[in-house]
């Protein structure tokens, strides 16, 4: 591979319009949407509560205290909603920076490691992988605890030596400690348990103890304390009952128990890895097993270990009683940097034989798109779902138009880079529309409809109410908590440290609704059609597949 001044500045160029197409795709797809329920509801509405309460010490959902995660994303969330305004775009907006940030970071990392091309690659890679920037893209907490592990992995290895023209410095080792801090504030121990495990592992299957030499453990330990520790200390202080609930229910009790019903195989996760690979999963397999191999003669052997790091990941919540394809997001940066790697020095036939799948695969479903009857749906509203279907369609032609380009480009020995670029950013467009797609589920998964019909009817005495359910984007898009019936679920022990803030049952409900000046309720179609056969006076202010708001006449 060429490295004259001429090549590094033309490739400087090159990367520079890739990075601005990718961030203009990658920011594109943020706002516009409606938040589904639950996950999107939830962490858009616990940081609206903490800028409206003014208390960003203790977590609330629903006014009701809520321990179950850290608040690293509820205080970014917050700060993005009290400089930029309450929306969907906001509420996404930590999800969004830490993902591009990760495509950054593995794009130098990989040009650090394994040269221009390499890291190119590897960023490329990471951002078209189907999970990473799905999870990139909705309000969920993996993301951000993805990243700083990242950032904990990349500061480790740029602290062993050999890996670069860099100097191992301890100031790299005090950036992956910080790093692990900040994991910790994303979603609990695991910002800890993760990278410990990798290089046990690591340093048993490679038979080399020498990193631990260089972790810098008391200085390093002090800045991960003084990162990580004072918002436990202090909400242990405020709420007495925090540290048993977050460390033995959430942690312990999640992991080896069933408690949460997250129940899957042991084989769930390499499925999830497998497929959420696409469309370079048959790359990333190849990467994966030459890894190992590849790093003979290197004094730390940076290959072998992001493949460890790969396997920790994957089979750590392999074992868990808990599982849900996100917790294995952590593992993709590793991947997409070795299979950068290996695509940087794969030959062309390789390359052939697998964009070529990928071109047939999205060939045939362009041509299902089209010859298909438009389904129907009882989740999604018969006019949605012909835009749902356009949008379908104009992604696989996406998707098709940029592997049949990138398989013209490898019929050049030297097209290999530029068909998995072109390929790279027609998977992101692919991915972006089937994302805009997606809000035709709105109906069923959403509550923005329900906000829309109560908003007029809204007034600063009206109380809400939710019968025997909870929707937890309905307080994010009125900017208001309501009252619970008959419902507990995620907030029963909330619930139990303040009982007062739900009613138990119907009965306490229409006791209350008769004494209201100006309530609002929000109930199933069946729980409506009940209080209408039973008397009670409903006024339909409107609703959507799942729920209905009414209000008194």
């Amino acid at each position: 591979m060429k490295h004259s001044g001429n090549y590094e500045s033309a490739n400087s160029g090159v990367g520079l319009i890739i990075l601005t197409l990718v961030a203009v795709i990658w920011f594109a797809g943020l706002g516009g949407r409606a938040l589904f329920n639950p996950d999107e509801g939830r962490y858009a509405e616990i940081p609206r509560e903490m800028v409206a309460t003014g208390d960003w010490l203790t977590p609330r959902l629903n006014g009701i205290k809520y321990f179950e995660k850290p608040p690293l994303h509820y205080w970014a969330t917050a700060v993005a909603y009290t400089g930029l305004g309450e929306s969907e775009f906001t509420a996404r907006l930590w999800v969004g920076l830490t993902g591009f940030a990760g495509v950054l970071l593995a794009w130098l990392l990989g040009r650090r490691l394994y040269g221009p091309d390499g890291g190119l690659l590897s960023g490329l890679i990471l951002a078209s992988s189907l999970l990473y920037f799905l999870l990139g893209h909705l309000n969920i907490l993996d993301m951000g605890v993805s990243f700083f592990l990242q950032l904990a992995v990349t500061g480790f290895l740029l602290a062993q030596p050999g890996q670069t023209n860099l100097n191992p410095s301890k100031h790299w080792m005090t950036l992956a400690w910080a790093a692990a801090a900040l994991a910790l504030l994303s979603k609990g121990l695991i910002g800890l348990a993760l990278p410990v495990l990798a290089l046990a592992a690591y340093s048993v299957l490679n038979r080399d103890f020498s990193a631990w030499r260089r972790l810098q453990l008391l200085q390093g330990l002090a800045v991960f304390l003084l990162i990580g520790a004072p918002w436990f200390i202090m909400v242990s202080i405020k709420n007495p009952e925090f540290a048993h609930f977050f460390f033995i229910h959430e942690h312990l009790e999640r992991y080896l128990t069933p408690v949460h019903k997250h129940t899957e195989p042991v084989w769930y996760f390499p499925v999830i890895a497998l497929a959420g690979a696409l469309p370079w999963t048959g790359l990333v397999v190849h990467a994966l097993i030459r890894a190992w191999g590849a790093d003979s003669g290197q004094a730390f052997a940076s290959r072998r270990f992001l493949l460890v790091w790969v396997l920790a990941v994957i089979g750590f919540f392999s074992l868990s009683s808990s599982k849900l394809a996100p917790y294995i997001l952590p593992a993709f940066p590793a991947m997409a940097l070795l299979t950068g790697d290996f695509i940087s020095r794969a030959s062309v036939p390789v390359l052939r034989r697998h964009l070529a799948v990928i071109a047939a695969l999205a060939s045939i479903g362009l041509l299902a798109a089209f010859i298909a009857p438009i389904p129907a749906s009882p989740r999604i509203p018969a006019n949605l779902m012909g835009d749902l279907v356009l949008d379908v369609r104009i992604a696989l032609f996406a998707l098709s138009l940029a592997t049949g380009l990138a398989l013209v480009l490898l019929r050049s020995d030297h097209g290999g880079k530029k068909a998995i670029i072109v390929s790279g950013v027609g998977a992101m467009v692919f991915m972006s529309m089937l994302l805009q797609g997606s809000d035709a589920l709105r109906e069923s998964r959403s509550g923005r409809s329900i906000a829309d019909s109560i908003r007029p009817q809204l007034t600063e005495e009206s109380r809400i109410f939710i019968i025997e359910e909870y929707d937890q984007t309905v307080s994010f898009y009125l900017g208001r908590t309501h009252t619970m019936v008959g419902y507990r679920g995620e907030l029963d022990f909330g619930l139990q440290l303040q009982p007062e803030l739900a009613l138990p049952d119907r009965e306490a409900f229409l006791r209350t609704w008769d004494t209201e000046p100006n309530p609002i309720a929000i109930m199933k179609p069946g729980v409506y059609e009940e209080l209408q056969r039973a008397g009670v006076p409903l006024e339909r202010l409107g609703g959507n597949l799942k729920m209905v708001a009414v209000a008194k006449p």
